[in-house]
């Protein structure tokens, strides 16, 4: 993925998908009141702590007994999970709650929010947020959360409605449901026909797309892909120009592999670009859309693009980047070898090299910005050989060379999402080949698995 510099304009409470955290057990004292703990470990912040009392409350008091407390306990720990970045295991705590009491509205609500935030099928969550009215008519929140998702689905008039129905329920806070209200009545408004009463975006209008705005540009600088697509499909169903969202979401999609998506916002981010609106830039508008042609099998306008780039900004990292990852998509491996190699070469500040490699096994490396891992291993004429290096935060990027140091393939971003590959590479003589491991632009820093396999 391609680096840039971005300033974070305000900061979100959202959340997005993250490694389920570990919990030490923690023997449960009965003389202490777990929920009320549990309780108020979650209001200072210590989710950690507010999940683990939760369980001592489960553990000493069996749900059958209790069921409405063990449904209010599961959806406390569901929460601390989400706060924590955990949304699978939050789900899967709100679905407890569910079975343990079946009514229980606010279980479905949240339930609905994770589901939603992951990227689940609408019907799916729109089912848990109606379910969530169904057992509580007056839960503002179920009401401002299914408008949310009318919004994104483009259903403006349903939207409008729950809005309203959360406003008159008095949700808390209530400027959520009031600049939700105004984005749809903004887009409303940029819909009909210009007259004096409704040409005019109101200042309310604005402020709440510019909100909308910053919580995506959040979201995309915290690598939550789906959270970023979700708020800038907002944005843009308000602004069809905005080019601040057709970037970001575009670089979304790429990181989700959903290309033909991104190759639509970059598409429009090139035409504002040569319009002179876009940012960052005309250069990252071409840079963009080459990979997204790329991806697509439109191997032309990717090189034409790359090509526009290049003559823009021609002493960029991202030259390297995009001309290796079209190289290595048409199947150009030496190609991609040498111009991810240059990336490498570029930034380099610090290389370490690692003993041997066994092969099959799964190497980790913590990596910074400017660091080159090398990695020596033996293999053997005829074999076949496979390399993965994938990464939660970091943007993996890799290069295979032969024994004499000849630069032999390499990859960015050929695996899954923003992971690295190099697939049934065949071994053409025997010796110590070496794989070079750093970062391309989406991510220089975190901890990559790195598994080198032959057959």
């Amino acid at each position: 993925m391609f680096r840039h510099t971005l300033a974070t304009l305000a900061t979100a409470a959202l959340v997005f998908v993250a490694a389920a955290p570990t919990f030490a057990q923690q023997p449960c004292d009965p003389s202490v009141n777990h929920y009320r703990a549990g309780s108020d470990l979650y209001a200072a912040g210590n989710y950690t702590a507010s999940f683990e009392s939760f369980g001592c409350f489960l553990s000493l008091y069996p749900a059958d007994a209790y069921p409405q407390q063990s449904a209010e306990a599961l959806t406390m720990r569901g929460n601390a999970l989400r706060e924590l970045g955990d949304l699978l295991g939050a789900r899967e705590q709100y679905t407890q709650a569910i079975t343990t009491q079946p009514d229980y509205a606010i279980a479905y609500n949240n339930r609905g929010w994770a589901n939603f935030l992951m990227g689940e099928a609408d019907e799916v969550v729109l089912s848990d947020y109606t379910d969530a009215i169904a057992h509580d008519p007056d839960l503002a929140y179920a009401y401002n959360n299914r408008g949310l998702l009318h919004q994104f689905r483009g259903e403006l008039r349903l939207a409008a409605t729950d809005f309203e129905q959360a406003l008159a329920l008095g949700l808390d806070p209530v400027q959520w449901a009031e600049y939700n209200l105004s984005l749809v009545e903004l887009v409303e408004n940029r819909a009909a026909p210009l007259t004096p009463d409704t040409s005019v975006v109101t200042v309310a209008a604005l402020s709440a797309l510019d909100t909308r705005l910053n919580e995506g540009i959040a979201a995309h600088d915290r690598g939550a892909w789906s959270e970023t697509v979700a708020v800038m499909s907002d944005v843009l169903l308000a602004d069809a120009d905005n080019s601040t969202a057709h970037y970001l979401r575009g670089r979304a999609y790429i990181a989700l592999d959903r290309f033909e998506d991104a190759f639509v916002d970059f598409d429009a981010l090139v035409r504002l670009a040569e319009g002179g609106t876009a940012f960052p830039g005309l250069q990252y508008a071409y840079w963009e859309r080459a990979i997204a042609a790329a991806q697509i099998g439109d191997f032309d306008l990717a090189r034409l693009d790359a090509t526009a780039a290049l003559v823009i900004e021609p002493g960029h990292v991202n030259n390297f980047i995009a001309r290796g990852t079209i190289a290595a998509l048409e199947g150009d491996a030496s190609t991609a070898a040498h111009e991810f190699l240059a990336l490498m070469l570029s930034w380099e500040q610090q290389r370490t090299t690692l003993d041997a490699v066994q092969i099959g096994e799964t190497v980790r490396v913590e990596m910074t910005e400017g660091l080159i891992y090398t990695l020596p291993f033996a293999a053997e004429a005829g074999q076949t050989l496979t390399i993965t290096a994938t990464s939660r935060s970091a943007d993996p990027v890799i290069v295979l060379l032969d024994p004499s140091g000849k630069p032999l393939s390499g990859d960015d971003d050929g695996g899954f999402m923003l992971s690295s590959l190099i697939e049934s590479y065949p071994v053409a003589a025997d010796g110590i080949y070496t794989l070079q491991v750093s970062h391309a632009g989406g991510g220089s820093t975190g901890a990559i698995a790195v598994t080198i396999s032959l057959e």
